[in-house]
C-alpha cells in the first residue's frame, strides 16, 4: 500500500457544500499516538487511513466523517482501518450519533443521496488479535495483500479494539476491482472486550457486516439496503448478538444471512457458532426480483454452525424462487454435521412471505432441516409486522402488532448477556423504534414516526348498553397523521389494532362499531403524534339517557381520590385499567370530613395486566363520606365516570381525571 505523500492533517479546503473540512490521511495518526476528532469540525477521509498498533483514535459524539470518492493517493478507496493493537473510540449517543458517509452527502438535505447510492467510499475495518480457524494470520479482504497493517488474528479472545456506539455508516462499499468491494463494517479476529452497540450500515455496495473469526459481541445492528448480504460470518466467529434488523432493497441484494465456517481450514476448530437472538429480517419482497445470488434468506456452508432464536424472517425473495434456508450437505464434515451435533440450531423463529410459498415443504427443501424446524418450535406464520415498505414515505414500521404471534412467546436465554424480552424479533410491539434519531433509516424518512405514551381511553360505553358511540380524532397539524388505536376486552385480552390516517387540519369521526370492526372493545390505548387528540362521544340510543364526550387521559398512578357527587342525582364510578406487568389488587377506602376511615372495599383482588375494573359506588350508601381513595398495587390508568341515572332529565355523563 502506498502511503499518502501529502501528510497534511489539519489542512483545510472548501468542500462541495461550501463547508470547511479537515482532510485526514494515513499520516494523520501514527503508532502510539492519541488523536481526537471533534464534533465542531467536518472531516474528509482521503485514502486508506490506518489507526496503527498502539494508537487510539477518539471520535466525539455528533462528529461527521466523510469519505472521499476518488482519493488523491494511489489508494483505490477511502477507508478507516483499525490495525491490530489500535483502538477506535467512537462513542456516540442517540441524540448525537457519529456519522460516516460520502463526501457527496449533504446531511441537511434528506435523500439527496438515496438508498440506491452505494459504493461512494470504502468503509470501516476493525482488526484484532482473537482466534480464528485459519491456522495462520489472515490478511483482510479489500486491502492490498502487501500491507502488513491489514493482518488479523492471534490468541487473545478478550482483545479490545475500542467502542462503536450509535454509529451510522452510509453509502459505503467502494468497488476496488470487479466483484471486490469493501463491507460497511468488517471485523477481523476482533475480541469480546470490544463494544459494538447501536450501529447502522446503510446502502453499502457489498455486505453490511462481515466477521472473520473472533469473539466480538454486538447489540442493536442495522443493515439496510446493502447490495449483497446483510450479515456474513466466516472463519470461526463465536460472538453473542441481540436485536439485529436487516432490510434488503427491491433492486439488489444477496442473502440476508450468509454464514460460512472457514476458508483455509473449514474443518478446524474453533467452529463458527455465533448466537443471534431477536433478529428481524425483511427481504426485498416476494413480488420483487432484485439482482443477486440469493435463493434462500439464510445459507450455512463450509462447516458453519450457529444459533438463531426468537427471530423473524420474512419477505424473501421473488428473483430466485425464494426459500428460507439451505444447509450444506456434502461428504465429510459439513453444516449438516454441525446441526446434527447441536452446534447449528434454529429455535422458536417465525418464517413467512417467501417467493416459493408459505408452507414448510416449499420454504425448506431439505428433509433433515424440516425435521429440525419441527422439533425446535419454528413456525410458518405471519409475524404481523405493522407495516413493511421500502420507500421514503415513513411507512416502514417493523414492530409486531400488539396481539400478533410475534408480540409474545419468546424463549428466554440463560446467558446473562441477553436481555430477555417477551416479544420475538428486534422491536418491541409497544415501544418506539430504537432506530429513531440516529440512523439513516430515520433521517432519510424510511421508518414511521412512533410516539409512545400512556394515552388511553379507559372506558367505552358499548352499544350493548344502549348507546350510540363515536370515535373522534382531531389533527390540528398541517401534515396527515397516523394514529394507532390498541383495543382491549374488559379482561385484558388484546384485540385487533386499528390505524387511522387523518388529513392535516381535519376532524375525523366514525361510528365506534365500524372503527373496531364490531369487536367488543372495553378500553383502548392510543399511539400517535402528541398534538393529535382522541375522544369518544356517546349518545343514548333512546329516551333521556346520558350524552357526553369522553377525552383521553395520560395519567398513570397507584393512588387517586374522588369526592362523591350530590346524592340522588348522579352516580360515581371508576374505570381503572391495570397498565402494570403483574396482577393488581385495587381497594377503595372511604373517609369522613375529618379524615377518619369509615370503611373499605376491594374493587378487584387480582386484576390482570391490561384488564379493566369497572366499579360504581352506590351514592345512597355514601352518607357522611367526604373522600374516596382508590389504591392499586400496580400502575393504573384510571378515570372517574359521573352522570345522571338512566331516565333522569337532563341526562349527562362525563369523565374526570383523578387527582393523585
Amino acid at each position: 500500500m502506498s502511503r499518502l505523500l501529502l501528510g497534511i492533517a489539519g489542512v483545510l479546503f472548501i468542500g462541495l457544500q461550501g463547508l470547511a473540512q479537515t482532510v485526514i490521511n494515513d499520516d494523520f495518526i501514527k503508532a502510539g499516538e492519541v488523536k481526537t476528532l471533534t464534533a465542531g469540525t467536518n472531516y474528509l477521509l482521503d485514502g486508506f487511513v490506518f489507526v496503527e498498533d498502539g494508537a487510539t483514535l477518539i471520535i466525539e459524539p455528533g462528529t461527521v466523517v466523510k469519505g472521499k470518492q476518488i482519493p488523491s493517493t494511489s489508494d483505490n478507496a477511502s477507508a478507516l482501518i483499525v490495525a491490530r493493537g489500535g483502538k477506535l473510540i467512537a462513542d456516540g449517543t442517540a441524540e448525537k450519533p457519529i456519522i460516516f458517509t460520502s463526501e457527496l452527502d449533504n446531511l441537511n438535505v434528506p435523500n439527496d443521496l438515496t438508498w440506491q447510492d452505494r459504493g461512494l467510499w470504502g468503509g470501516i475495518i476493525l482488526l484484532g488479535k482473537a482466534t480464528t480457524n485459519r491456522g495462520i494470520d489472515g490478511q483482510i479482504e479489500g486491502i492490498p495483500t502487501g500491507e502488513p497493517r491489514a493482518a488479523y488474528g492471534g490468541t487473545d479472545d478478550h482483545d479490545y479494539s475500542g467502542v462503536l456506539r450509535y454509529v451510522s455508516i452510509r453509502h459505503s462499499g467502494a468497488e476496488l476491482s470487479p466483484g471486490d468491494e469493501i463491507n460497511g463494517l468488517t471485523f477481523g479476529a476482533v475480541g469480546d472486550k470490544t463494544i459494538i452497540d447501536h450501529v447502522e450500515v446503510f446502502a453499502n455496495l457489498d455486505d453490511g457486516y462481515e466477521w472473520f473469526g473472533g469473539t466480538v459481541n454486538t447489540t442493536y445492528l442495522v443493515a439496510a439496503y446493502c447490495a449483497d448480504d446483510c450479515f456474513d460470518y466466516d472463519e470461526g466467529w463465536r460472538g453473542k448478538n441481540q436485536f439485529w434488523f436487516g432490510i434488503q432493497g427491491p433492486d439488489k441484494g444477496g442473502r440476508i444471512g450468509e454464514h460460512d465456517g472457514g476458508t483455509i481450514q473449514e474443518t478446524a476448530p474453533p467452529f463458527a457458532t455465533p448466537t443471534i437472538n431477536n433478529a428481524t429480517y425483511i427481504g426485498p419482497g416476494v413480488d420483487n426480483t432484485p439482482e443477486g445470488d440469493g435463493g434462500e434468506a439464510i445459507i450455512l456452508r463450509d462447516n458453519a454452525g450457529g444459533y438463531y432464536f426468537n427471530s423473524i424472517i420474512t419477505q424473501y425473495n421473488g428473483a430466485n424462487n425464494g426459500r428460507a434456508i439451505n444447509v450444506e450437505d456434502i461428504e465429510g464434515p459439513d453444516s449438516r454435521e454441525r446441526m446434527e451435533s447441536g452446534q447449528l440450531v434454529f429455535r422458536n423463529n417465525l418464517w413467512w412471505g417467501f417467493g416459493n410459498g408459505n408452507d414448510l415443504e416449499a420454504i425448506v427443501t431439505q428433509d433433515f432441516v424440516r425435521a429440525h424446524f419441527e422439533a425446535n418450535q419454528n413456525q410458518i406464520a405471519n409475524p404481523q409486522l405493522r407495516n413493511i415498505a421500502w420507500g421514503t414515505d415513513r411507512a416502514l414500521d417493523p414492530r409486531p402488532v400488539f396481539n400478533g404471534p410475534a408480540a409474545r412467546g419468546a424463549q428466554f436465554q440463560s446467558d446473562s448477556f441477553f436481555n430477555n424480552v417477551e416479544y420475538m424479533g428486534a422491536f418491541a410491539p409497544d415501544a418506539a423504534l430504537w432506530t429513531d434519531g440516529w440512523t439513516a433509516l430515520d433521517a432519510e424518512q424510511h421508518t414511521a414516526i412512533v410516539n409512545v405514551s400512556n394515552r388511553m381511553i379507559s372506558h367505552v360505553t358499548r352499544a350493548a348498553g344502549g348507546f350510540q358511540t363515536t370515535v373522534n380524532i382531531v389533527n390540528p397539524g398541517t401534515n396527515e397523521a397516523k394514529v394507532t388505536l390498541r383495543p382491549f376486552a374488559i379482561d385484558g385480552t388484546a384485540l385487533s389494532n386499528v390505524t387511522v390516517t387523518v388529513p392535516g387540519e381535519a376532524n375525523w369521526s366514525q361510528a365506534f362499531s365500524t372503527v373496531f370492526n364490531g369487536q367488543d372493545v372495553s378500553h383502548f390505548a392510543i399511539q400517535g403524534p402528541a398534538s393529535v387528540r382522541v375522544s369518544v362521544s356517546y349518545k343514548a340510543a333512546q329516551g333521556d339517557g346520558a350524552s357526553a364526550q369522553v377525552n383521553e387521559s395520560t395519567i398513570t398512578t397507584r393512588s387517586f381520590s374522588l369526592q362523591p357527587a350530590e346524592q340522588d342525582f348522579v352516580f360515581d364510578g371508576v374505570a381503572l385499567v391495570n397498565v402494570g406487568k403483574a396482577a393488581s389488587e385495587v381497594v377503595a377506602t372511604f373517609y369522613d370530613a375529618d379524615g377518619a376511615v369509615m370503611g373499605s372495599t376491594t374493587v378487584a383482588s387480582a386484576l390482570a395486566p391490561n384488564a379493566k375494573a369497572l366499579y360504581t359506588f352506590d351514592n345512597d350508601n355514601l352518607n357522611g363520606v367526604a373522600l374516596i381513595r382508590i389504591t392499586s398495587t400496580e400502575d393504573s390508568a384510571a378515570t372517574i365516570l359521573r352522570g345522571t341515572r338512566l331516565g333522569t332529565t337532563p341526562g349527562y355523563l362525563y369523565q374526570t381525571v383523578p387527582l393523585p
